[in-house]
């Protein structure tokens, strides 16, 4: 028997002595729950079907927030994402009474909120945010505009007006003598300073290749280093892709209890 304890919480060990059957099972679940019960979980048709059971009355947090695609939801991201809480941060498997709790609160704020929730919580979160949220420092290095307009999460921001001035506070950032301190994402944006011409754009990749060189041997030992590259204009697909999520959620509106 192959049982991961990372993931059910159990062993090899939990189960060698367990003698109770299924009708067993029947019986002792039979003590708490009859047919006007309310069962509450998270993807729980793989524990019925285990139990072998049907059941008229059950909120399934995995169908109550759907994610609009064929896929659903994990119940860690559904308590990082609506109840702020993290969950399942341990090694030695899944803590039931803990996600019992988080499976009722997200019930509770859905039924609170109505389907309004599941427009009103944004899906994504900046990865400036999502490092805030674990403690984890970030710094953004650019032009003005962008460092004004991305603040969210990310408490440490240099502005520069070109990206001779963005290597450099990169550079300095890294060559401290406090390695502790620097930020656990730096994340440097690039502008276009150069026209569109034959001779510029061989100029500006050579600069680019020779700064980017600096800030590699700069990094300490285990760093990723990310190069990024451009786009354009992305709104319309923005706009596309808020249509259907619209329409993936009129598709699942889930019956609610009144």
């Amino acid at each position: 028997m192959c049982i991961s304890k990372r993931w059910s919480g159990i062993t090899e060990t939990h189960l060698e002595h367990v003698s109770k059957t299924v009708n067993d099972v029947y019986n002792d679940l039979s003590k708490w729950i009859c047919q006007s019960t309310y069962i509450v979980g998270h993807g729980l048709e793989n524990d019925l079907k285990a139990l072998q059971v049907i059941h008229e009355n059950v909120l399934d947090t995995s169908l109550l927030f759907p994610n609009g695609n064929k896929g659903k939801y994990k119940l860690k991201h559904l308590a990082f994402r609506y109840l702020k809480r993290n969950i399942q941060q341990h090694d030695h498997g899944h803590n039931p009474q803990e996600d019992a709790l988080a499976a009722l609160d997200l019930v509770q704020l859905r039924l609170q909120k109505g389907p309004n929730i599941l427009q009103n919580t944004p899906d994504r979160f900046s990865i400036f945010s999502f490092l805030g949220h674990f403690q984890k420092k970030s710094m953004l290095i650019g032009p003005e505009h962008l460092v004004r307009i991305i603040r969210a999460g990310c408490k440490s921001r240099i502005s520069c007006e070109s990206n001779e001035a963005a290597f450099q506070a990169c550079l300095q950032h890294l060559s401290q003598d406090a390695p502790e301190n620097n930020a656990h994402l730096l994340w440097i944006y690039l502008q276009n300073e150069y026209k569109q011409s034959e001779s510029t754009s061989s100029n500006a990749l050579k600069s680019l290749a020779d700064h980017l060189l600096q800030l590699y041997h700069a990094a300490t030992e285990n760093t990723a280093f990310v190069i990024v590259g451009g786009n354009k204009d992305l709104r319309k697909l923005k706009k596309l892709n808020h249509f259907h999520r619209h329409f993936q959620l009129q598709m699942f509106v889930v019956p609610f209890l009144k």
